[in-house]
């Protein structure tokens, strides 16, 4: 098993060597590779399979608070909804859904999505770019929620992105969990790759944030628990 886990290490390496060697358009092709393998597929399943370790996580719980809060039902806006895990475990949490779309890259897990919820109209997952989607929508919606999504973005995109949710006002608010670099060093985000996906990002987030005229109204950065020199944050951002 050594012998084994070492050549996977080692494999690693050799791919983010390689990654990092593209430019921004090669990596962005190749994370879409990435989110539309039968891997990746996968992982969203967990949810359906443990709800109750699986839907005990920071976005669920502060959505719950938010709908509680607000105290009717919520319409929500997931961009990385990949097979609707995110909407079952609100629905586990107890959060009265009135509207939720889910955007996703792949193909097969809107497919799976859907299938999940085949007679609920209040549902809808749409297959495609979160830039392309967030351009054309005309809908408001009173939470974003994005759990482990933007990790996966460039700078460049992510700034264009945060910039249209932000001049559409599409969200009232954002409800997100991501991970970032401890320290984050410098202004610019930061290619790195230190998780299990191919292409990872580390973002200062509160900055991104900050210039498109958000802040946190709750929540806010801690240690990550099993991963060293890493910083999660799990806040919810409101325009200001």
């Amino acid at each position: 098993m050594l012998i084994v886990g070492g050549h996977v290490r080692y494999a690693q390496h050799v791919l983010n060597q390689r990654l990092k060697g593209l430019s921004t358009i090669q990596r962005r092709d190749a994370a879409q590779h990435v989110w539309t393998s039968r891997t990746a597929l996968g992982w969203g399943e967990r949810a359906f399979a443990d709800p109750k370790a699986r839907c005990a996580e920071y976005a669920y719980g502060a959505t719950r608070s938010l709908y509680r809060s607000i105290g009717r039902s919520l319409s929500i806006l997931e961009l990385g909804a990949m097979n609707g895990a995110s909407l079952f475990c609100l629905q586990f949490q107890g959060v009265d859904i009135a509207r939720f779309v889910g955007v996703d890259i792949s193909a097969a897990a809107v497919h799976q999505a859907s299938q999940h919820w085949p007679d609920e109209s209040r549902f809808v997952f749409h297959c495609g770019d979160f830039l392309d989607y967030c351009r054309s929508t005309d809908s408001q919606f009173d939470a974003l929620l994005v759990k482990q999504t933007f990790l996966f973005l460039d700078q460049d995109y992510l700034e264009q992105l945060i910039g249209v949710i932000s001049d559409r006002g599409i969200a009232t608010r954002i409800v997100i969990q991501e991970r970032q670099r401890a320290p984050h060093l410098g202004p610019h985000s930061a290619y790195g790759n230190w998780g299990n996906t191919p292409v990872d990002y580390s973002h200062d987030y509160s900055a991104l944030f900050g210039r498109a005229g958000w802040t946190i109204e709750s929540g806010g950065l801690r240690p990550h628990p099993t991963v060293a020199d890493t910083l999660l944050l799990e806040a919810v951002f409101v325009r200001a």
